[in-house]
């Protein structure tokens, strides 16, 4: 498996408290790469043997980004964006629109529903009259298979086998949402299940808080040179648990190159995983539902820009926290990271990464984790949404899906 050998016979020792500090209290903590994957031992095999491991994860990513070039590489370049015409997003429009396509799926769904529930009405009333009452023995055998299917789709989802290969719903939802490299490609998802994988989940089980983490979607950050932003986001409305406040969750970032500059600096927004978990706990159904969507809108890391979009999403505590006087509208460049660092950011902090003006290519892992008892949901506008219908037919537990990092 490729990713035994770098931790090979190592004893990870326990991380420090001071990385679950700087979780809880900044949003964020930097895990070193040394430390992260008990790389030690002389400066010379330690400098060696960490390369090795960035470079082959990086290869694996690289692998996974170009045979789905249609989903992660057709982003806008200089060329494209000079020659292209610029889009203006409208989300009063947006919003309008998603509504208006909301309406008419719950009217379809409406009318399949009552419809199915004439039919029933007319089998009932002709087996009533004793017009029909035939049934043959191989009708009544489809008929408790199909039940015994349903039945054991619902009640064992942890024992879900579905994959790119067998499931054509996992794939289009995968595809669509841009996450799951790992599932398209064998070396990475190695990784994730070897020894690399139980590293980044110690990391999200003593820095994060969570119990029994497993990996609930993986994406790549892959800028082309002269590339974009990262725009600012919030990771809370794409990571499917039925509450982000009381579900314990977090983002992994995993550095497979030394950020400058010049080459995705990322911003953070000081104190406002704070402010938006007070916020939503205001909130609840809808209200909640529109807060979360309007915080994963993309936007620009500026600081005017900044504060212009969290005053549209926090009137009432823009200017500043009256209780700490800190202002919440600042974003700050992140100093002093490393390549092969893991950075764990709260789900509910506002960050983003800056454009790539090198000439080469600029590549990050991200991972999404949650624990494998929490709750799932399909109400937010994660990739599980085009997969189930329904929560109760995902289960944190079905390793084949969601694999685990314990």
């Amino acid at each position: 498996m490729a990713s035994s050998a770098p931790l090979a016979g190592k004893v990870l020792q326990q991380l420090p408290f001071s990385l679950r500090y700087s979780f809880l209290e900044k949003g964020y903590a930097v895990v070193p790469h040394s430390l992260a994957f008990g790389i030690s031992g002389p400066p010379a095999s330690e400098v060696e043997e960490s390369s090795s491991l960035v470079h082959s994860f990086r290869q694996s990513l690289l692998s996974a980004v170009r045979a789905r070039k249609d989903q992660f590489l057709n982003l806008p370049s200089i060329e494209s964006v000079v020659k292209g015409v610029v889009r203006v997003q409208d989300p009063l429009y947006e919003k309008l629109t998603r509504r208006q396509h909301e309406y008419v799926a719950n009217r379809r769904k409406h009318a399949a529903l009552k419809k199915r529930h004439l039919a029933l009405k007319r089998q009932a009333k002709k087996k009533a009259d004793g017009s029909d009452t035939s049934m043959s023995s191989d009708e009544i055998w489809r008929l408790t298979r199909a039940i015994y299917e349903e039945l054991q789709s619902n009640r064992n989802a942890k024992l879900c086998r579905s994959t790119v290969d067998n499931d054509p719903q996992l794939l289009r939802a995968i595809q669509n949402h841009r996450v799951n490299t790992w599932m398209t490609e064998r070396s990475l998802e190695d990784y994730i299940r070897g020894d690399t994988g139980k590293a980044l989940g110690r990391i999200a089980n003593e820095v994060g808080g969570i119990s029994l983490p497993v990996l609930f979607a993986d994406q790549p950050i892959a800028r082309p040179a002269f590339g974009r932003p990262h725009y600012f986001h919030c990771a809370a409305p794409v990571i499917g648990v039925n509450n982000i406040l009381d579900t314990p969750a977090a983002t992994l970032l995993m550095l497979l190159q030394t950020p400058s500059e010049a080459a995705m600096p990322m911003y953070v927004v000081e104190n406002s995983h704070v402010l938006v978990r007070n916020r939503l706990s205001q909130l609840q159904g809808t209200a909640r539902r529109d807060l979360l969507e309007s915080m994963s809108t993309r936007f620009l890391p500026m600081e005017s820009h900044m504060r212009h979009v969290v005053e549209k999403i926090f009137p009432a505590t823009a200017g500043g926290d009256q209780q700490g006087g800190t202002s919440v509208a600042k974003s700050v460049v992140l100093q002093g990271l490393n390549v092969g660092d893991v950075l764990i950011v709260d789900p509910c902090l506002l960050w983003g990464l800056g454009p790539n003006f090198t000439g080469e290519e600029a590549l990050m892992w991200r991972g999404h984790v949650v624990g494998e008892t929490s709750v799932a949901s399909v109400e937010g506008p994660s990739w599980i949404r085009d997969w189930r219908s329904s929560s109760t037919r995902v289960d944190f537990r079905a390793a084949a899906v969601f694999p685990p990092l314990h």
